[in-house]
């Protein structure tokens, strides 16, 4: 597999088997990690700051993943706005409509 900090970075390519290996490593390391910071800031609220760092280097490996996926299938990594960063956009501004008190809609 090589070099761990090739994984953190957004140069090269990267096949579907590492990929799949990475994003799977990635999101189960995300997954017990919030449930450690959740379990701590359950005893004391000031463990949430952990949070943001810990969200922070997530969203940094995702996007280091997924943009060498892209250029393994010859696409720019700007792809991945439209990809990831509208859907995500979109569910920020459905979240703030919803705590600002405005109507979600029909399902």
């Amino acid at each position: 597999m090589g070099d761990w900090r090739n994984y953190f970075s957004f140069q090269g390519r990267l096949n579907r088997k590492p990929y799949w290996l990475m994003s799977l490593a990635v999101i189960g390391v995300g997954i017990v990690a919030f449930m450690v910071v959740g379990m701590l800031a359950a005893m004391l609220n000031l463990f949430w700051v952990l949070a943001a760092p810990l969200l922070i280097a997530f969203l940094w490996a995702n996007l280091s993943l997924n943009t060498r996926r892209a250029h393994d299938r010859g696409k720019s990594a700007w792809w991945l706005l439209l990809y990831q960063g509208v859907p995500t956009l979109l569910n920020v501004l459905r979240f703030a409509a919803l705590q600002g008190g405005g109507s979600p809609g029909p399902a």
